[in-house]
């Protein structure tokens, strides 16, 4: 459990201390007399955990409640495109998440740590919409091809960032975990806070903890026929490099990444019984 004294950012509702005690005291009761999932696997299409060539069914409560334990992979299986979940909540203890696919539908997402293990949420860089709640102890990032120590992703310069997140990604639901936002704003500051409450002088740390850099989607200016510059931010375009938009945003904005608030869903457990904070509007 977690102090008064403990250094949290929070993106989604106050109180984080009190919220994540009283979530974790309400998932275990639910999952009190379960049998997780023993290790890593895959969330499939199927909502099953897929190990090696096996798959093996997640304890459920009702289909609302996934619970597994140890790191998990969310990704639609033997297919191409998004997985659509009815409402529910997906309950990692223990392990982290890895989302390699669009989330579409509603789903509540927990990512705890347990003996301090876990906690984080990586996800690819060719998600460009996810429909969630997320709760995690750990921080959401960008996944990458290699990690620090402590799990946070390593990219040797500005070019690769823009190279490795180039898509847009727009999250409809709410986000509460250990990132900074705008921590790297200024990127001669020297020394920089990351989300789990310390400060580092590695710039390339500090901006994967960074929710406004979690992606590097970019518009250009336009050239005219002479091949000069057009500084007119109302003709911005795309820069014709590959990068896709999220499919679901209907705003005007072009930020790299859009947290667009929808509340939890009455029947999402864990969700639903921690505190009427935990739906303010």
């Amino acid at each position: 459990l977690f102090g008064d004294s403990d250094d949290v950012s929070v993106f989604g509702f106050s109180s984080y201390i009190t919220q994540r005690n009283n979530m974790l005291a309400q998932a275990l009761r639910l999952v009190r007399g379960q049998s997780p999932n023993g290790g890593a696997g895959v969330l499939n299409e199927k909502l099953q955990i897929r190990s090696g060539s096996t798959d093996e069914i997640i304890a459920s409560m009702n289909a609302k409640l996934l619970y597994a334990t140890g790191d998990v992979t969310i990704q639609n299986t033997g297919l191409s495109g998004s997985l659509e979940f009815d409402p529910k909540t997906l309950f990692i203890y223990g392990g982290d998440m890895y989302i390699n696919t669009n989330i579409l539908g509603r789903a509540g997402i927990v990512v705890l740590k347990k003996n301090g293990q876990g906690g984080n949420i990586y996800i690819d860089p060719s998600v460009t919409d996810i429909n969630a709640n997320i709760f995690a102890d750990g921080s959401v990032f960008s996944s990458s091809t290699a990690y620090d120590a402590n799990g946070v992703p390593t990219r040797s310069s500005d070019d690769a960032r823009l190279t490795d997140l180039p898509h847009q990604l727009a999250i409809f639901g709410t986000v509460v975990s250990r990132n900074t936002i705008g921590g790297f704003s200024d990127p001669n500051a020297g020394t920089w806070n990351t989300g789990n409450g310390e400060t580092t002088n590695n710039s390339d740390t500090a901006i994967e903890y960074d929710l406004n850099k979690l992606r590097q989607f970019r518009l250009c200016y336009p050239v005219d026929s002479g091949g000069n510059i057009i500084e007119d931010d109302s003709l911005l375009e795309d820069c014709g490099e590959g990068a896709e938009r999220s499919t679901l945003y209907t705003g005007t904005s072009n930020a790299p990444l859009i947290i667009q608030y929808e509340p939890p869903t009455e029947d999402m457990p864990i969700f639903n019984t921690v505190s009427p904070d935990i739906n303010q509007r």
